[in-house]
């Protein structure tokens, strides 16, 4: 559990910064009347819209998986996509003039980070006879949202954002 841990937070961290750089570099932005743009700052929602919908699967999928749920994947994988709805709806708000439903919908990413996996820890779930327990889950979280973040910053000194 904690090689995977490892691997997939230096794995998640530099692919971020990958695509934030792609982003900054090359994203779509408006017309000249239009106020946004995905390059420059614009990619940072890569980081922080991205960054915490990842977060809030991952730590899902540790949670289900700690408890023995069978289909902790799965439900990881839609903990993960409905961060990245809130990230898409935020979107479509701000191309169609609604920067107040952007806003609120940018901060709903983070509140979903946390909520998921409290979710996960108290909803029923179909288990296994005998769960894996927490004592490697919790580590493992932990190792990976540090390697995720530090997989980030070392890709940005290599592959700077907008650079």
């Amino acid at each position: 559990m904690l090689r995977v841990a490892v691997v997939g937070g230096l794995l998640v961290g530099i692919g971020l910064d990958v695509l934030t750089w792609l982003l900054a570099a090359y994203g779509p932005q408006g017309g000249d009347s239009s106020p946004w743009s995905f390059r420059g700052n614009g990619a940072l929602v890569v980081p922080l819209g991205l960054g915490p919908a990842v977060l809030a699967g991952a730590w899902t999928a540790f949670v289900l998986h700690a408890r023995g749920a069978v289909r902790w994947r799965r439900l990881g994988l839609i903990a993960f996509l409905v961060g990245v709805g809130l990230i898409v709806a935020g979107i479509v708000a701000l191309l169609a003039g609604a920067v107040a439903a952007y806003n609120w919908l940018s901060l709903a990413v983070p509140v979903w980070m946390i909520l998921a996996p409290v979710v996960a820890a108290v909803v029923p779930v179909v288990r296994r006879p005998c769960g894996p327990g927490w004592f490697e889950h919790l580590p493992a979280a932990m190792v990976f949202t540090v390697l995720a973040v530090f997989g980030y910053f070392a890709a940005s000194r290599v592959l700077p954002p907008g650079a």
